[in-house]
């Protein structure tokens, strides 16, 4: 049957972990007013696809990644800022995961796969969140 979610919000990379428990079935530890339902037939973290995607449709070819604003530094996004100390090293590290989620996307794609990556911004507040929900939904039903 269906998968049903309620989006637990927090900050940080702690988002991304909580919404990769929610689609996994856990119970969220702070609720929201938004609910996702998602087809049947999905897959957490295959490590055999490149990027090891947070959630599969293998029958669907379909692929999505959750990322924390943080840590793939989501451009223009206020949660993506970087630590004042250690600047060189944070700056690498960012490229780094950047060009690692990029190569990961263009792999997928190479081989039929249709990617979608979720923003933890993109779930912060109800209005953002059913616009995160809204279009996931529509990334679904897209042929």
């Amino acid at each position: 049957g269906d998968l049903r979610v309620r989006v637990g919000l927090r900050c940080g990379a702690a988002a991304v972990r909580d919404l990769c428990h929610l689609l996994g079935g856990d119970r969220p530890r702070v609720e929201h007013g938004a609910r996702l339902r998602i087809a049947p037939g999905y897959r957490l973290h295959r490590k055999d696809l490149p990027g090891n995607p947070d959630l599969v449709m293998a029958g669907r070819k379909l692929a999505f990644f959750v990322h924390g604003c943080f840590w793939h530094q989501h451009k223009n996004c206020r949660i993506a800022n970087v630590p004042g100390s250690n600047t060189a090293f944070w700056q690498a590290k960012f490229q780094a995961n950047k060009r690692r989620d990029a190569r990961a996307i263009r792999a997928l794609r190479a081989v039929g796969w249709r990617v979608a990556v979720v923003w933890e911004c993109q779930l912060s507040g109800a209005k953002r969140t059913r616009m995160t929900v809204a279009r996931v939904r529509r990334f679904l039903t897209e042929r």
